[in-house]
């Protein structure tokens, strides 16, 4: 079988390439390549969520950072891969550490709420568990936001690897939608905030699932890791929203007329689905994980093909 370094230089910035997909292994490693040209660094590279926080290394790193066997799924799309591109390494630069425990600000505070995103993320079985919804939207409005201001994807909880990549591709669809339409970051942004409103809190949908009390312990990875579960973190709307009990079509038509005050328009017509159409990203992301991902792109005939070792 091929070596990655034999191909290396056929590889297209938006390309995945997933390492550790030894047979057993709990959980594969979800990487974007990225070319010379496009690269911050001014050498092809690779952005991740890596072991310690979300970094851009050149591609030679994969021999010593990240072991294979290795699997590189091609993009379909130069531009979306290259809007991806964009948009991890602007959040590597700005650096959220990796999501396998909690945030160092509420380390040691007795009380506090600890919710990993890591058990968050592997406590998704399948696909189906994890649809696009309308908690789902709005944090892809958020991550626009986070983007355009030059902020940090998620600098308190973090985030892990397979959601990071999925994360900045919802991004740069979305962002080059509101560009298209000419929405401007104060129209999101009140948008965003108005939309919070029709949701419950997330306090109230976590009084829903009781955690245990493991106050003046050490074990933070497994208490309260009820709170990053799916379930008991999205938000959902108010019986008085005028969203309560739409589908997801009909919310976006909501939100296109009533929130972000879209002029008729072709793109004032287009559905979700078509924006984000390619390659595993219409689902709920912050949940995913690099195996359902896998799952996805094969279910989208995605191009593939297998190495041994860099």
């Amino acid at each position: 079988m091929t070596t990655l370094s034999d191909d290396i230089d056929t590889f297209k910035t938006g390309d995945i390439i997933i390492t550790q997909r030894n047979t057993g292994s709990p959980v594969y490693h979800t990487t974007l390549f990225i070319e010379a040209q496009h690269s911050d660094l001014g050498v092809r590279s690779f952005v991740h969520a890596g072991p310690e926080r979300t970094e851009i290394r050149p591609a030679e790193a994969y021999a010593d950072d990240v072991t294979g066997p290795y699997r590189r799924y091609q993009r379909l799309k130069p531009s979306i891969g290259e809007a991806t591109a964009i948009v991890a390494q602007r959040w590597a630069t700005h650096t959220s550490p990796y999501g396998s425990r909690p945030s160092s600000q509420l380390d040691g505070i007795p009380g506090k709420s600890f919710a990993s995103r890591y058990y968050g993320m592997t406590a998704t079985g399948a696909l189906t568990e994890i649809p696009f919804e309308l908690s789902a939207l709005l944090r892809v409005f958020k991550w626009v936001l986070k983007f355009r201001r030059n902020m940090p994807i998620s600098e308190k909880r973090g985030i892990t690897c397979c959601a990071f990549i999925t994360a900045c591709t919802q991004t740069a669809l979305m962002n080059m939608y509101f560009e298209k339409a000419f929405i401007d970051d104060r129209v999101i942004s009140d948008a965003y905030q108005n939309l919070i409103k029709e949701m419950q809190t997330k306090s109230a949908a976590r009084k829903q699932a009781p955690l245990p009390d493991l106050r003046g312990t050490n074990d933070v990875k497994k208490g309260y890791v009820g709170q990053a579960l799916r379930a008991n973190s999205n938000r959902q709307t108010l019986d008085t929203s005028e969203l309560h009990g739409q589908t997801l079509d009909q919310q976006w038509e909501v939100i296109k007329h009533n929130f972000l005050n879209m002029y008729p328009s072709n793109l004032r017509n287009m559905a979700l689905s078509d924006i984000f159409q390619p390659l595993a990203v219409f689902y709920d992301v912050k949940y995913m994980n690099t195996k359902l991902m896998e799952n996805a792109l094969a279910q989208q005939n995605a191009i593939f093909k297998d190495y041994t070792q860099w």
